[in-house]
């Protein structure tokens, strides 16, 4: 019975320990300044454009 083999980090795998960060930008909602990612910001502009249409 063959178990499966983890891949770890060594000098044969040399994989790259990085993380990816959210974009957070100051924006305005509901009158309040806070600071959301940049996909909810292009959302937010999606929904506002259909709302006042």
């Amino acid at each position: 019975m063959a178990t499966t083999r983890r891949l770890l980090r060594g000098h044969y795998n040399p994989t790259v320990k990085s993380r990816r960060f959210v974009n957070l930008q100051w924006a305005r909602v509901d009158g309040k300044r806070t600071k959301i990612c940049t996909d909810c910001i292009k959302t937010l502009n999606k929904h506002r454009t259909y709302a006042a249409a």
